[in-house]
């Protein structure tokens, strides 16, 4: 008999719980059938123990459907989000991948320039040792190899800095011998230039014009501190900001039109000086060609002072300072003897006239 009742309520109670949970059925629907179940056990002498035992456990049941509902809606949600946080770290380390990868190119590019720049440097100094051990060093050969080492180390920049750039070697002279007492009248001399602006430039005064100590900032300052730091190197990436600030002179700014060799001297607008700027270039590195800072006092070295290497860029920006500045103090320190001797012979040419 019990066991008969419970087949016939326990489908009432089911579908009791089940119908308000997923029928959506009204609660007085729910009582309804909650109070059929109840009274059909009880019509058969059903112990109310079992009726709630039976309730609870319909209830667990339920509880355990909802938990199984929200959790699985959740690990759903939690899925997702872990799907596209996958999809975003996966982005990430591809491009991280595409980074690292361009950074290693970056790299090959930069140690192929390395061993480009060693060679350049190699053959441009090949011609200058080529002038020493030469049993016949005559003023016309050492020029030449000059200007072969000229040719090869712009080479140098105009590889590291993607600009055409151009390398000078001037030679200071005293040509005039009533002014000697006056260092601010020593000449500068073009010795040499590269092949690709020695026609443009050309070489020594041939346009007539006399560029001294004293009208050029950048040597002169060289000159007056060649015992420290300031005379080991003249650099600038700027040479529009120098003249703005009036501390910019160059003799050639005079003899390409403008009416002296300091013709900004401060106060103008960078616009302004930009117009009227005639000069091919805008950044340079200037490097005496003089004894080493350990080698004699201050008038011993400014005595031997030979000439100077210079390297310029049109673009402002073009050099790097730690880099390129090192490699024209070197190299000037290295063209010392070979300048010396074309000097000496320049100097004895002008005694015989």
């Amino acid at each position: 008999m019990i066991k008969k009742a419970l087949k016939d309520a326990l489908p009432k109670f089911i579908g009791a719980f089940v119908g308000i949970f997923v029928g959506g059925s009204s609660v007085v629907g729910f009582l309804e059938a909650y109070n059929k179940g109840y009274k059909e056990l009880e019509d058969n002498d059903v112990d109310k123990p079992i009726f709630w035992g039976l309730t609870c456990l319909l209830i667990i049941g339920l509880i355990g459907i909802l938990y199984f509902f929200f959790s699985h809606r959740k690990t759903k949600k939690m899925l997702k989000v872990s799907e596209d946080n996958f999809d975003i770290l996966y982005l990430e380390s591809n491009n991280k991948i595409i980074e690292r990868l361009s950074e290693i190119e970056g790299l090959k590019t930069e140690i192929s320039t390395v061993k480009s720049i060693f060679f350049e440097l190699n053959r441009a100094f090949s011609h200058i040792h080529f002038s020493i051990r030469a049993e016949s060093q005559r003023d016309s050969d050492i020029r030449e190899q000059l200007f072969k080492f000229c040719s090869d180390f712009v080479d140098v920049f105009s590889k590291t800095t993607g600009q055409q750039c151009h390398v000078s070697i001037k030679m200071t002279a005293w040509t005039e011998k009533t002014k000697r007492i006056n260092h601010k009248n020593l000449r500068i001399l073009t010795l040499s230039r590269d092949k690709k602006h020695n026609g443009s430039r050309g070489t020594y005064d041939g346009n007539g014009a006399k560029h001294t100590l004293g009208e050029n900032s950048d040597y002169y300052t060289l000159y007056k501190n060649v015992d420290n730091r300031l005379g080991r190197v003249f650099f600038s990436n700027d040479l529009i900001d120098l003249a703005q600030k009036g501390n910019y002179k160059n003799s050639s700014f005079k003899f390409e039109g403008l009416k002296s060799a300091n013709p900004f001297n401060g106060g103008m607008s960078r616009e302004a000086i930009e117009e009227a700027w005639n000069l091919s270039y805008k950044s340079c590195i200037i490097a005496p060609i003089c004894l080493g800072s350990h080698e004699g006092d201050v008038k011993k070295r400014q005595g031997a002072l030979q000439g100077f290497l210079c390297v310029d860029a049109e673009n402002i920006n073009a050099f790097e300072e730690k880099f390129h500045k090192e490699i024209v103090v070197g190299s000037a320190e290295a063209l010392y003897n070979t300048v010396k001797i074309f000097k000496q012979k320049y100097e004895e040419q002008l005694k015989l006239k």
